[in-house]
């Protein structure tokens, strides 16, 4: 499927309240990148974003819309990326 307004489409398995969603790898990787990427659902994403910038962290990607929610992606101080999501209500 051809990207969209939110980037590529993804394929989404769901098994009991986890999920594993798959994406098309856009680049070539750097040695050493994991291709495993934890998606973590916080309760305000704005508040996390702000304590995590502020303590130093590199921001790979800056908070932005995503269908049903906004993220903002991270790297560790050992170079693992992390997605943070705000969490919808019904996941409180």
């Amino acid at each position: 499927m051809p990207r969209g307004e939110y980037g590529h489409p993804w394929i989404e398995l769901r098994i009991g309240n986890a999920a594993v969603m798959v994406f098309p790898l856009d680049d070539e990787r750097a040695a050493g990148t994991p291709a495993l990427v934890p998606w973590v659902y916080v309760d305000d994403l704005e508040e996390h974003f702000s304590r995590v910038k502020g303590a130093g962290a590199t921001i790979v990607e800056e908070p932005h819309p995503l269908p049903g929610s906004s993220l903002y992606v991270a790297e560790d101080p050992e170079g693992n990326r992390w997605a943070f999501l705000q969490a919808r209500r019904t996941m409180r």
